[in-house]
């Protein structure tokens, strides 16, 4: 690897932490990595590992394609409000679910606690952990989601029994 434009990583790595205003010893201590790893990171002699990926991600509060490079820094920064926004709606939503969810029955609640913990479960497991190209959007997600409240108890029994075939087709998985 070379330093200097030619590796993007080590580039942004160090772009990030003297915005920071930290050293490099500082930065090795925040986020449990040596501080010759960081140096080397910096230089471009070598690229962290998963660990320290996630590490450097989770501490500069950016993705790996951020820091890899294979996202423009302009759009990348560009699109942080947008994305903070979403997120102030999911928190909004959040605080209308705790609303609703203290007027239920405990059956309700139950229900409801148990779907919005599997829902996140499988956000977070299938679209944010993979760190694969998404290639859906949002309504491909909530149209059969939203779909379901639609049903009666029989339409929803039908509609599983529907998914468990489809989900037994090879043709059907990804």
């Amino acid at each position: 690897m070379r330093q200097g434009t030619k590796n993007p990583m080590a580039d942004r790595i160090k772009e990030l932490r003297t915005g920071l205003g930290i050293t490099q010893k500082e930065l090795a201590k925040e986020i449990g990595i040596s501080y010759a790893s960081i140096v080397d990171y910096e230089n471009g002699r070598r690229e962290p590992n998963s660990k320290a990926m996630a590490a450097l991600e989770r501490y500069f509060g950016v993705s790996g394609e951020f820091l890899r490079g294979d996202v423009d820094r302009d759009a990348f920064m560009e699109n942080i409000p947008v994305i903070h926004a979403e997120l102030d709606r999911v928190i909004a939503r959040m605080g209308q679910f705790k609303d609703a969810y203290t007027v239920s029955n405990q059956d309700e609640q139950a229900l409801a606690a148990s779907v919005l913990s599997q829902a996140l479960e499988l956000i977070s497991k299938n679209l944010l952990q993979q760190n694969k190209p998404v290639n859906m959007d949002y309504q491909e997600i909530t149209g059969p989601f939203a779909a379901v409240f639609q049903l009666n108890a029989a339409g929803r029994a039908e509609l599983n029994k529907r998914a468990e075939e489809l989900q037994q087709l090879a043709q059907y998985k990804k």
